[in-house]
Order: structure tokens, then sequence, then C-alpha cells
């Protein structure tokens, strides 16, 4: 068996382009035409296109904008998006209204075939091409969106750029696949409102996670780092295990707030029995009530346990934190840090039984102190059921 891999067969990360509005009927053919000729020489003169070795830039125009593909070249979409973007807005300050050329554009990372029409014109085919156009598809006017995979390997290889990448809800695309992406954006570029198109269905646990996945135990730890604004830092770990027969693939965790924070504000770091880890799907559905997916680097099997722990920053708007519980839990632990000259502060910690609805006041837990820090432990040994809710008030 063959296993090289063809000649025409190229990995690269591909920009998508196309002009917002440009079929609009006010526009003349004349226009039209003016915009596309503009658009196309605002992108070849850009310092990161002409820099670029031109044997290794793959060029596909598509009437209304174009695919461009650069192959061993990951940062050149983002780095093509944001100079285009500041090129554009110069011209638009100068032109009439009519004119001035709005894009959206879709980025991504994968692989694509080079291919001849049966005119013997070079096309471009592929995965990798047919997702940027299909994350393109999704924005509005300046939006510039990549998918997970193109992102996240720019935000481990160039932390830097974490600065301008920020993760959206799953998004559906075409065949009723959900997606996660990435808007790039900051003041001098891109589009920070979300999308008007509206993305996928709120993430529902599968099956076979819901029926399988039991925690064995849960452990909260919060520390109060900031009283006045109501700061949290959180850590909590999940050990979980299989008592089912098909594996666990992957894990959602709920994360409710008061407030109403951006998922780069809560700052989530995410550890897979001590390993990196990172989420692969995000729901949102309410504003202070978001979801993450995180995909097990290895499966659970049966019989098999596995440790998932979460670190997060809140900031609460009012002196409490609440929690609903995605999976039956046989042991709960929770304990609570808070500043030890703050004599005012009296935690006390409730149990909202949802099946039974009963509001319950755990007053077994035991106090302690060392250096600045007061330590508020409970320990809750009875199962507690799914969708209960779990609240700390100070």
């Amino acid at each position: 068996m063959n296993e090289e891999i063809p000649d025409d067969f190229i990995h690269a990360a591909f920009f998508f382009i196309d002009i917002v509005g440009l079929s609009n009927p006010i526009l003349s053919t004349q226009t039209q035409r003016l915009k596309i000729q503009i658009l196309n020489e605002k992108i070849y003169h850009c310092p990161s296109f002409v820099s670029f070795d031109q044997e290794k830039v793959f060029i596909l125009p598509t009437g209304d904008g174009m695919l461009i593909g650069f192959k061993d070249g990951m940062l050149e979409p983002i780095k093509l998006a944001m100079e285009l973007h500041q090129k554009l807005r110069e011209y638009n300050e100068s032109c009439p209204s009519t004119e001035r050329i709005q894009v959206r554009i879709g980025c991504n990372l994968g692989y694509i075939f080079i291919v001849k029409d049966m005119k013997g014109k070079i096309n471009l085919w592929g995965p990798g091409a047919i997702l940027a156009r299909r994350v393109m598809d999704l924005g509005d006017a300046d939006h510039v969106f990549l998918t997970s995979e193109l992102a996240e390997g720019i935000i481990e290889l160039f932390p830097n750029y974490s600065k301008i990448l920020h993760p959206l809800n799953d998004f559906r695309i075409k065949h009723g696949d959900d997606i996660l992406l990435y808007s790039a954006y900051d003041d001098s570029f891109g589009n920070s409102k979300p999308p008007q198109k509206k993305s996928g269905t709120p993430y529902q646990e599968s099956e076979t996670t819901a029926k399988n996945a039991i925690c064995d135990k849960i452990t909260f730890n919060l520390t109060l780092v900031d009283e006045k604004h109501n700061a949290l830092s959180h850590n909590r770990i999940y050990e979980i295990s299989n008592y089912g027969m098909e594996p666990i693939y992957e894990f959602t965790i709920g994360l409710l707030t008061s407030s109403n924070e951006s998922f780069e504000d809560m700052n989530i770091k995410l550890y897979e029995d001590g390993n990196d880890v990172k989420f692969t799907k995000i729901h949102a559905p309410s504003p202070l009530y978001k979801q993450i997916v995180i995909k097990f680097i290895n499966p659970i099997l049966k019989d098999q346990k596995k440790k998932i722990e979460i670190h997060y920053s809140s900031k609460e708007l009012s002196d409490s934190f609440e929690h609903i519980l995605l999976n039956d839990c046989n042991n709960l632990v929770f304990h609570f840090a808070f500043p030890k000259d703050s004599s005012h502060i009296h935690p006390n910690l409730y149990h909202y039984d949802n099946k039974n609805h009963k509001k319950i006041l755990l007053d077994d837990y035991v106090t302690s102190s060392r250096e600045r820090i007061t330590y508020k432990n409970w320990i809750i040994p009875s199962k507690v059921g799914k969708k209960d809710l779990i609240r700390l008030e100070w």
C-alpha cells in the first residue's frame, strides 16, 4: 500500500474573504467592479502577503472575494486580516458611503487538494478551504473568525495573540455541525459584537455521558481575594468514574456567576489527570450561565477513573456563590477561604435538593486559621443529585 502524501495534497492556513453587501441592487456594476479591484489591490500590498514566499501562496478568486492559502504560515491569515482592516479603514474614511468596502473574513488550518477544472484552470478544494468559507459565512461586516484549531494553535505558539483572540459560543454550520469559533478583534481591527446569525442549540449531555459518568467526589476551593468587589478565585476538582459499558469521551462543566463576565475575564484553565486540556465547545444558555465541554485526552473506559480540575476567577454582584450540579455526586467537599480580619464575614452553605424541593443549611463544618486567612470547610458525605444547587453566602 502506497502511504506517500500526493504532491497536490497541501496543508496550509487559509484566509477566506468576501465583500459584505456587494450584491445590493442600488450599487452599479461599475461600483461593484471597482470594489473588487480595490480589495484585491489592498490585499496584494499588505506586508504579510508581499513578504511571504510566493511559491507557498495559493490564491483562488471567488468573484466577490478570494481564498488564500499559506503553506507553512499559521500566523499569516490573522496578520493579513489586521493589515487589511487598517488599509480599508483609511480608504473608507476618504470615499463616498456607496463606495466603502466592508468585508468578513474566515480563517482555518487544514488540508486542500489542488485540482484543475474542465478548462485546465487551477482550483483549490478540500476541508481546509471549505471550513474557512463556512466560518466566514457566519460573520457580519468586519468580523474576523477563526476555527478553534487555528486559534488555539496560534495561542499555544504565540501567547501574545490571546489578547485579540476571543472564544465565542458554538455555532452551527452546514450539515448541522457545531463548531467553536474565535473572534479576532481589538481597538484597531475586527468586530467585537457577536454575529447576528443564530448559534447552535445549547449543549445537551449525551446519553452515554449522563448515564455513565458519576462524580465520586467534587471538591470546591473558593478564595475571597477582593472583598470590596466580591472577587473569587476558584479551584474545582472532579473525580469521575465510569460504571457503564460505553467509554466516556467528554465531560461538561457548568459555570454560574451573578455578573455577565466573558470567558477571557474568567481566565479558565483545565487539567486532566494533571495535564493541560482545552475545552472543545462553549455554550451560554443565559448571560450568567456558561457550559464548557472538554474532550478527554484518553476516554474513560469501564471501571476506570479520571480527575478533572478547573481554575477560574469571577466577580459576584452579591456576597454569594451558586453552582448547579450537572451530574450526581457521591461526596461533595467545600472549602472557603477569606481574610482573617474580616470579622463581619460569616459564611453559610446551603444545599437545594431539586428532587424533594428542600433547602438545607449545612451546619456540619470545621473552621481553622493560618496566617491571615480563615478557612471554613464542609463535607457532605451523602449523595447530591443532578440539578441540585449549592449556594454559599457570606
